[in-house]
C-alpha cells in the first residue's frame, strides 16, 4: 500500500512550517516534516534508531523545514515526515503528489504516521549498499 499525504489543517496547524528531516543512508538521510506534526520527532527518532541497527549510527540526521504549498511543490515534500535517502524518498509512490500534509504510510496494522522499523531498515540497507 503506498503512502500518501492526508492534509489535516485545522486553526492549530494553520501557517506553521512543515519540518523536513535528512539522515544520509549511505550519503545522506534526512526526514522532513511540519513543525505541527505529532509524528516529526519520533520519524527523527525512529530515522537515528534504524540508522543505529544497520551500522550507520554515525550518520548525521538533517531536518529542514518545509513552510509552504508552494516550498511543498517545488521539493517534491509529499507530506509530514518524510524520509530522505541521500535525496531519495523510498516511500514515495509514482502516483503521489508532492502537498504540505500529514503523511500516512502502509503498515501490517494499517495507515500510521511513521513507516515501519524493518522498511526503513531495510531501506538505509539499500540506500547503503547502492553507494558502494
Amino acid at each position: 500500500m503506498p503512502s500518501r499525504p492526508v492534509s489535516r489543517r485545522n486553526s492549530a496547524s494553520a501557517g506553521r512550517p512543515s519540518v523536513p528531516a535528512e539522515v544520509p543512508g549511505a550519503d545522506g538521510c534526512s526526514e522532513t516534516g511540519s513543525t505541527s506534526c505529532p509524528n516529526a520527532d519520533p520519524a527523527t527518532r525512529l530515522l537515528r534508531t534504524a540508522s543505529t541497527e544497520v551500522g550507520l549510527g554515525d550518520t548525521p540526521v538533517r531536518t529542514t523545514a518545509v513552510d509552504s504549498e508552494q516550498a511543498a511543490h517545488r521539493r517534491g515534500f509529499l507530506g509530514s515526515p518524510t524520509i530522505l535517502l541521500d535525496g531519495e524518498d523510498p516511500f514515495a509512490e509514482p502516483r503521489s503528489r508532492p502537498a504540505l500534509a500529514c503523511r500516512l504510510y502502509p503498515t501490517p496494522t494499517g495507515p500510521a504516521g511513521l513507516p515501519p522499523l524493518p522498511d526503513l531498515r531495510a531501506a538505509l540497507e539499500r540506500a547503503a549498499h547502492h553507494e558502494h
